[in-house]
């Protein structure tokens, strides 16, 4: 009813099966079978067949990533759920709004940091189910209402890791959450917003 939202955010990181980080390779693959339809296995294993090829959004050069058999099951045992609630409520959203939208998935409410296979994993099931994204929200490692310490050496390199992942898919840009430090003055710690803009290009929403 609400006809004048036009760009929503949907967080479905409570549907993420945590466990699966804890299973052996031969658990993984059991409970895998046991879970997971003949058909929806096989059409997942097809897609990662070949090694990603992701450009970087800054300064040349080339991520590559070829996911084993086991990082396949155990990512689709801990994204599964996830991926078919939000795809659910995208289904809503398009099916009620009569225009074009903006669509953000929110992966920052998990409790790690968020991996660079995790997120590719995350926006290439994302793409075969033919929705479109505008922007994802990884965890960066940012606390609520506190400011990032330490080098950002680490920071800066992850960030530009997740955020040229992020543009492989239709141009996808980072959200960055949580970006309020321990006051609206702080910056979320010195040097933190600069190494953030110089991992991304700029390319960036910052929510704060």
């Amino acid at each position: 009813r609400v006809g004048v939202v036009n760009a929503f955010t949907t967080d479905t990181s409570d549907m993420f099966v945590e466990d699966a980080y804890k299973w052996s390779g031969a658990e993984v693959k059991k409970v895998f079978n046991e879970h997971v339809p003949a058909a929806e296995r096989k059409a997942l294993l097809k897609r990662y067949g070949k090694a990603f090829k992701v450009k970087a959004i800054t300064g040349g050069g080339t991520y590559t990533y070829k996911l084993s058999e086991v990082q396949i099951m155990r990512l689709s045992l801990k994204f599964r759920d996830s991926i078919k609630i939000n795809y659910e409520l995208y289904q809503f959203i398009k099916k009620n709004k009569k225009s074009g939208f903006g669509f953000e998935i929110s992966l920052d409410e998990a409790p790690e940091i968020t991996k660079p296979e995790e997120q590719l994993f995350y926006l290439n099931e994302w793409k075969a189910l033919g929705a479109h994204v505008d922007f994802i929200a990884p965890n960066i490692g940012f606390k609520k209402r506190m400011d990032l310490s330490g080098p950002k050496t680490e920071f800066e390199k992850r960030t530009h890791e997740l955020a040229s992942i992020a543009h492989h898919f239709d141009e996808c840009l980072l959200s960055i959450h949580s970006g309020s430090g321990t006051s609206p003055w702080s910056g979320k710690g010195a040097g933190t917003y600069k190494a953030l803009v110089k991992a991304t290009g700029g390319q960036v929403k910052y929510k704060i």
